[in-house]
């Protein structure tokens, strides 16, 4: 009940920050000819945000009632990352806390440099973690950019691929991307989990609007697919108990018992936009990896 509390209220403070009705403050990030507006409630920031909120104070209303403070050390497209991470995830962090968490100084470090941002997977290319990368933010990544690290959690190869070890490695932890290898069909399908799997849970389900799967393309990943929650009530499946894993939908992206001898593991269309396998049988797991993903630093 409490996170489901927190993944609306996280939801309502990103329409808050983007609904433009009664803001009485507006934030001016990046620089000309690039510069973005952001409209903001000076009532929020002063709970939210204490330093910026006293940094407006020390700035005069125009003849809108409004006070607008000016950020040009950050880029639009930075604090769009920024914004969507936060409102996703972080539900007891607020999105324009961003200014007190980091001083101005030390901003450009999401200025990222160019170069290859290498993944460490079996079963993805860099180019899918950049695909990926552009799926969550709504941002266009490439391998040069990609401004998120994926942190390996768990490798089935490696680990295993008993349902309790996934929940061992992976429960409670969120921005969570899982990617794996079809046997039977060499498919690489997954998909991403904002707020995590809780293994006990009353219903088995968690809501999150922030969710989806995907089937990917190696030759083209133009070609990839990505399908959304349409149920957010039924986004997240943490059937524990049923010895499922890492599962999306009452069906759409299921993965059970041990997932490569078992053979159980399925996809069939259910709560989620559209299908992302077009075979509807059971399959079993080549291989398959889970990553929690975050922000890379400059050195990463």
């Amino acid at each position: 009940m409490t996170s489901k509390f927190y993944e609306r209220l996280s939801c309502d403070l990103e329409k808050i920050l983007e609904n433009s009705d009664n803001y009485d403050v507006v934030i001016e990030v990046g620089e000309s000819p690039l510069r973005q507006s952001y409209n903001a409630h000076l009532t929020i920031l002063r709970y939210r945000c204490p330093s910026l909120y006293k940094e407006l104070n020390e700035i005069s209303l125009n003849g809108d009632n409004i006070k607008t403070i000016q950020k040009p050390n950050i880029s639009a497209k930075t604090f769009n990352i920024i914004i969507k991470l936060f409102s996703a995830t972080h539900y007891s962090t607020p999105i324009i806390c961003f200014f007190e968490i980091l001083p101005a100084r030390d901003l450009t470090i999401l200025e990222l440099p160019v170069r290859e941002i290498t993944v460490p997977s079996n079963v993805i290319t860099n180019e899918h973690a950049a695909q990926i990368s552009s799926w969550i933010d709504g941002v266009t990544h490439n391998v040069e950019n990609n401004p998120y690290k994926f942190d390996l959690l768990i490798r089935g190869s490696q680990d295993g691929f008993e349902y309790s070890t996934f929940w061992e490695k992976c429960s409670k932890k969120n921005m969570l991307v899982v990617v794996l290898e079809v046997e039977q069909t060499g498919e690489k399908l997954g998909g991403y989990n904002p707020i995590g799997w809780e293994p006990y849970v009353w219903d088995g389900y968690t809501q999150t609007n922030g969710s989806f799967i995907f089937s990917l393309k190696t030759e083209n990943t133009s070609h990839s697919t990505i399908s959304r929650i349409k149920k957010f009530q039924r986004a997240i499946n943490n059937d524990y108990q049923g010895q499922g894993g890492p599962s999306f939908g009452s069906q759409d992206l299921l993965l059970l018992g041990n997932f490569k001898t078992d053979k159980r593991c399925y996809c069939r269309k259910s709560d989620y936009v559209s299908p992302i396998r077009s075979e509807k049988g059971l399959f079993s797991v080549k291989d398959y990896e889970v990553f929690q993903v975050r922000l890379r630093t400059e050195n990463e």
